[in-house]
């Protein structure tokens, strides 16, 4: 009888491939640890990978295995190296029940993820890359999957929020998505609602650094490039044959400090202070407020600052809140998505939960 059991469940065990051991990674197994074991009882961490090497067990990794793994991590002692020459074994061992967890922000996965499809398994993705790369590489995903059946990324927009489930069941409901304008920055969310407060924006910057909320180079959110990628991810499943290079961005990093060191732009960003105010000062005196959106319409994507109305549902966004708000042929009055947007712990919840919807999949 326990024979038949053990026989069962491995049956229905769903074996995790996680790609990446970063803040989110990490957050990721330790939400993963406090599961209920009935919930995590269809789930097995079978390995833990980086960009060089790979750590796993052939039974799969146990908590204690995850537990210590973390603990290494964090404390610098982590060594993986010496799985390295099992990495190719591991990958051929991909099937219908692997699913693959890439945490990373390196397209360098992509051969890992199609070799996985290719043989059945499934992934999860918070990895915007993959998605916002070539229009070809998104293609061969979507064919690859099963029209993104067995790819669920979820955390690419909006990191938690229902955003991409919302929009893949308006497209196979046959509903036309006329316009999608969001606000998916919540580092650029909180620079606009601290310069209504009247803040400086080099105190803001250095702040919102300080809090985590920006990369440890800054510019990388001020860019505007992680909004475009967003918005270029949402035209993409709209229908849309866009490369990012299409996509216009409004790019709010002073250009004389685009190319110097992260300590020299932090250091002369002051010069630029009188520059933000008066362009905060104009919108805030006609009731306006200026919100750095993506906008994907039936013609174009783009991410830039707006001047959206005070009471507006954007307008109205503070802080580091996301909103996602989406016009079709049903929803004239639209769609409104609203909530956390940013952070590691949301960001990882949400990996998880779409790890988790794969616990009733067919797949």
């Amino acid at each position: 009888m326990q024979f038949m059991k053990d026989l069962l469940l491995g049956y229905k065990m769903k074996k995790i491939i996680q790609l990446g051991l970063g803040n989110i990674g990490i957050e990721v197994i330790r939400q993963f640890l406090k599961l209920d074991p009935v919930v995590k009882s269809d789930f097995k961490y079978k390995a833990v990978m980086d960009s060089k090497n790979c750590i796993f067990k052939k039974n799969c990794l146990d908590d204690k295995d995850l537990r210590k793994l973390i603990d290494l991590k964090l404390s610098g002692k982590l060594d993986m190296s010496k799985y390295q020459h099992e990495k190719k074994k591991l990958i051929d061992s991909f099937g219908r029940k692997t699913i693959i967890v890439d945490v990373t922000a390196s397209d360098e996965t992509y051969p890992v993820i199609l070799e996985c499809l290719k043989n059945s398994g499934s992934a999860v993705l918070a990895n915007k890359k993959l998605l916002a790369g070539e229009q070809k590489r998104f293609d061969v995903l979507k064919n690859a999957s099963d029209s993104f059946d067995r790819i669920k990324f979820e955390c690419s927009v909006g990191a938690g929020l229902p955003i991409i489930y919302s929009l893949k069941s308006l497209i196979k409901t046959n509903d036309k998505i006329k316009e999608i304008r969001g606000c998916f920055s919540g580092t650029l969310g909180y620079v606009f609602s601290e310069l209504e407060n009247g803040k400086k924006f080099s105190e803001i910057v250095r702040k919102a650094k300080d809090l985590g909320y920006t990369e440890p180079d800054p510019r990388e959110d001020l860019s505007g490039k992680d909004v475009a990628r967003k918005a270029l991810i949402l035209a993409r499943l709209s229908g849309k044959k866009l490369e990012l290079s299409d996509v216009k961005i409004d790019n709010l990093v002073p250009e004389k400090l685009r190319k110097c060191t992260v300590e020299e732009f932090l250091n002369n960003l002051s010069d630029f202070d009188k520059v933000f105010e008066k362009r905060i000062w104009k919108a805030l005196v006609k009731d306006k407020r200026m919100r750095y959106t993506a906008l994907v319409s039936e013609t174009r994507a783009s991410a830039g600052v707006i001047k959206a109305d005070k009471y507006s549902e954007i307008g109205s966004l503070k802080g580091t809140l996301n909103m996602c708000v989406i016009r079709t042929r049903r929803y004239d009055n639209p769609l409104i998505i609203q909530g956390p947007g940013a952070g590691v712990k949301v960001t990882a919840d949400g990996v998880l939960r779409n790890i988790l919807e794969f616990k009733t999949s067919r797949f």
